[in-house]
């Protein structure tokens, strides 16, 4: 009994432990100025935006997509570099492709999935491809 009582207390405190960044830490990574970080800032403000504003989610995956594919055009990237900004050009593309099937334009978001999965191929990305598949449908 009183290990479900500890249990039960430790339970909320663990979940509180996952909360995702809050909107000021956010801003904070856009205006630090690298771009690996603004790029990342970016798309996690759009996640946290996507339900409720969704033509804000869409303009936040849309610069963080432009700097990723900005900084892919740099052919002295490194391989991991390379790698990071591939994955957050995808989570970008994919989440860009929610919109457009939200807004009811089921062929711009089909194309936007498709490059999506593709660079998750590309890239290795197993949650990725299936999370593009589930998207597609």
């Amino acid at each position: 009994m009183k290990k479900f009582v500890f249990a039960a207390f430790l339970f909320p405190v663990l979940l509180s432990a996952q909360e995702p960044p809050s909107l000021d830490s956010i801003k904070k990574y856009i205006s630090s100025g690298h771009d690996t970080s603004r790029a990342k800032a970016y798309l996690e403000w759009g996640s946290l935006v996507h339900l409720n504003q969704p033509d804000s989610a869409m303009m936040l995956w849309n610069k963080s997509a432009e700097i990723a594919s900005g900084q892919l055009k740099n052919k002295n990237l490194s391989p991991d570099l390379a790698l990071t900004y591939k994955k957050i050009y995808s989570e970008a593309i994919n989440g860009i492709g929610f919109c457009y099937s939200n807004l009811g334009n089921i062929a711009k978001s089909l194309e936007c999935y498709q490059i999506s999965f593709n660079l998750c191929a590309e890239t290795g990305d197993k949650l990725g491809e299936a999370t593009c598949m589930n998207n597609i449908g």
